[in-house]
């Protein structure tokens, strides 16, 4: 004779056993309110209008608008809307050329960097990278040489290269470790 699942005890053992705890997890989320509302979207509207102020009123303020467009590249890109954050990442290298600020350059530089990493684009990611790179060894920010050549090591990974992610790794510990 075959015996069924349910005429074994662990079957029943089981099912009291899920059926408590789905009544206790019900029970604890009613004693847990929502999360509040993303605040991120609300920097993300408040920046897009500051950013369109700054273009009527101040137009030729390059290193405020790179700076806003920049802050706004960050909140889009952490709210995973990519496209949004490209272009204004790519704005933010704009302004920061045109205002010979090589620092804030290198820094929307690795913004678009990790964009183009997020959508698939490895090649495209790792020039970005390379060209802040750069741009941190001219202006001698050690921290933004070591967070390059961190992402270079990852971006070297993705692509298999790892002895090279390794050589990478190993440089951007060495500065990290120079900084403290």
């Amino acid at each position: 004779r075959q015996r069924l699942p349910y005429d074994a005890k662990d079957f029943w053992a089981f099912q009291m056993e899920t059926r408590f705890f789905r009544g206790a997890a019900a029970r604890l989320r009613d004693h847990f309110s929502p999360p509040p509302p993303a605040p991120l979207d609300e920097e993300i509207a408040e920046l897009r209008d500051l950013l369109k102020r700054y273009h009527t009123e101040r137009p030729d303020d390059y290193g405020a608008i790179g700076r806003i467009a920049f802050d706004l590249g960050v909140k889009l890109y952490q709210r995973g809307r990519l496209p949004e954050a490209e272009a204004v990442f790519q704005e933010a290298v704009a302004d920061a050329r045109k205002e010979s600020n090589q620092r804030s350059a290198a820094e929307a530089l690795n913004g678009l960097g990790g964009v183009a990493q997020m959508r698939g684009k490895v090649d495209q990611a790792w020039s970005y990278q390379q060209e802040a790179l750069g741009l941190y060894r001219k202006v001698g920010d050690v921290v933004g040489q070591a967070n390059a050549l961190s992402d270079l090591g990852g971006l070297e990974q993705v692509r298999g290269e790892l002895e090279q992610a390794q050589r990478y790794h190993q440089e951007a510990l060495g500065l990290y470790r120079e900084v403290g």
